[in-house]
């Protein structure tokens, strides 16, 4: 009996050896052929990130041109417009200031009159000039707008009588100045149709104001 219950145990460990074989030869197997993981970014990731590469290049092409100077309607044009509007802003708030004061120094009569038409013409035409877009305001403009602060100052010493003169004067002076300033700055500048017609518009009214200072001034 001894034997064959030997034999039997040493067939049951045979057994079981060979299982643990088995189960260790089919592990490493498995391991073997598990992939390696990658760390690469996917090859879908690779097309996404070209389409949208292309995406936004075709966004850019695809985007209005942006203004070159050297183009019709580009910003030399612009330039041109707001160059022209600055410059007649200035000769506008100059022409107000100045009939302002007039009337605060107490001018009478004609002088009045005038000063007062002064007044609503040049901030009628003022507010018109501001519709029609931004005013530049570089160096010309600004030369101009120190001039004019210059000539309200001189006028400012002056009182009565020898005022309205100087006033009458100025105004004189000043308007032919303008047409002078519309004439060979403002209309060369200006680019559109727009501000042209209201250049031309103006220099009718500028004219109007030449001439009328003049017959005050001839009564003095």
């Amino acid at each position: 009996m001894k034997a064959p219950l030997i034999a039997v145990t040493l067939l049951s460990l045979a057994i079981a050896s060979g299982c643990d074989r088995d189960r260790t030869d089919d592990q490493t197997a498995m391991a073997d052929s598990t992939p390696a993981t990658d760390t690469s970014a996917p090859a879908d990731a690779a097309v996404t990130t070209d389409a949208n590469a292309n995406a936004n290049s075709m966004s850019a092409d695809g985007a209005a041109m942006p203004q070159d100077d050297t183009m019709p309607g580009g910003d030399a044009a612009q330039t041109g417009d707001a160059l022209a509007l600055g410059l007649l802003a200035a000769v506008d708030e100059h022409e107000i200031a100045a009939a302002k004061q007039a009337q605060e120094k107490g001018v009478t009569g004609d002088v009045l009159d005038y000063a007062r038409m002064m007044e609503k013409e040049h901030g009628d035409n003022l507010a018109k000039t501001r519709s029609l877009g931004s005013p530049a305001d570089g160096s010309d403009v600004q030369a101009l707008k120190d001039k004019g602060a210059k000539e309200l100052q001189t006028l400012d010493a002056a009182s009565g009588k020898a005022y309205e003169k100087a006033y009458i004067d100025a105004m004189v002076k000043g308007h032919q100045e303008a047409l002078d300033a519309i004439d060979n700055k403002m209309m060369p500048a200006a680019t559109t149709d727009t501000v042209k017609q209201h250049l031309t518009d103006t220099r009718t009214h500028v004219a109007a104001h030449l001439d009328k200072a003049k017959a005050i001034a001839a009564r003095q």
